[in-house]
């Protein structure tokens, strides 16, 4: 009685696991279709460049500036979180390159629930006077509002996007510079 109670229970988390597992992939086909449709729309001059919507961004320090306002320059928006193994590998890559490259914007979309965690995250790495260059802006995105728009539920994600505010380019997982300037070419 007790063996096929154990049975049971195995059988039980297997059957749970797989189902698990089905809708993981169920809805990360669904979040794919969705961006297909509707977050990044065709532009109206009927070309194949697909724009970013012009949202607004929640500056960590509560101001808040629109998207479209860094018209005229790369642009790469990163989604990372400080609870992130790989955006702490990928970081200081990061800075790095948009100090290098100054036509270059980083827009770093926190998706942590603390925004007092941001910070810190920085100073631990060593980043802090790094993300004070004009070219960098840190987002808060607690309720994840801006990676839902954008489809981004894994981290780190990242979006190049052209002067005119195109998507270029999708990075999913950790992003290297050189990754990013061979597609700035």
């Amino acid at each position: 009685a007790v063996t096929m109670q154990k049975l049971a229970i195995v059988l039980g988390c297997v059957v749970l696991f797989a189902g698990a597992l089905f809708l993981d992939t169920y809805f990360e086909q669904q979040q794919v279709e969705q961006l297909q449709r509707s977050s990044i729309a065709k532009s109206e001059a009927n070309t194949t460049e697909e724009h970013v919507p012009n949202t607004e961004l929640t500056l960590l320090n509560g101001q808040t500036k629109k998207l479209y306002s860094l018209k005229g320059h790369y642009v790469l928006v990163n989604f990372w979180a400080t609870w992130c193994a790989p955006c702490l590998e990928e970081m200081p890559e990061l800075l790095s390159l948009a100090q290098h490259k100054e036509e270059l914007h980083l827009v770093l979309v926190s998706v942590d629930e603390a925004h007092h965690a941001i910070m810190p995250f920085f100073e631990k790495l060593g980043l802090t006077e790094a993300v004070k260059a004009q070219n960098v802006h840190l987002v808060t995105d607690a309720d994840q509002q801006l990676a839902q728009l954008f489809q981004s539920f894994k981290y780190p994600e990242s979006y190049l996007l052209t002067p005119t505010m195109a998507l270029q380019q999708k990075f999913v997982g950790k992003v290297t510079a050189k990754g990013i300037l061979k597609s700035l070419k």
